[in-house]
């Protein structure tokens, strides 16, 4: 296996690891991440400062679900990109992104159940599930923006 591949490996053990940290975290202090998170946006923001007032749970749960789509967004990018070094194949690799990606998240949910102040929610694993729907399509646009620009290269090139 190439140098690349297992830097790729690593990469996404460390962010599954990441997740699971996260995920192994209590519920009260979860929400106080979220919460300290939202602070910095407000100080950031004074619209979101102004709204916090009428509905600052909402916010919170906001911040907590966007992490939730990042965090898999992330994880499928590395996972696809691991798997095309080793697989050299896209199709492949888009496949083996969305399948362990889809486990990972529905094994999280799974260890939350242990968690205190944690539960597991089918509606965490579709919000997770679309972070990895636009991981691929980010993938995707961007081999396809280097494909044009490698076809108008070769294009150059015979002219």
């Amino acid at each position: 296996m190439k140098k690349k591949s297992i830097i790729m490996i690593v990469l996404v053990v460390a962010w599954m690891g990441l997740i699971f940290k996260f995920s192994s975290e209590p519920g009260n202090i979860s929400s106080n991440k979220s919460a300290s998170v939202l602070k910095a946006l407000q100080g950031i923001s004074n619209t979101l400062s102004n709204e916090k007032k009428k509905t600052g749970f909402g916010y919170t749960i906001s911040i907590r679900k966007t992490a939730h789509v990042c965090s898999y967004l992330i994880l499928s990018i590395l996972i696809f990109t691991a798997s095309t070094y080793i697989t050299k194949s896209q199709l492949r690799s888009y496949r083996n992104a969305f399948i362990i990606s889809f486990i990972y998240a529905v094994s999280d949910e799974v260890h939350q159940l242990f968690i205190p102040g944690r539960t597991a929610t089918v509606r965490d694993v579709f919000i997770d599930m679309s972070g990895v729907v636009m991981g691929m399509c980010i993938v995707g646009i961007v081999l396809s923006i280097y494909k044009h620009k490698s076809n108008k290269k070769i294009g150059q090139r015979g002219v």
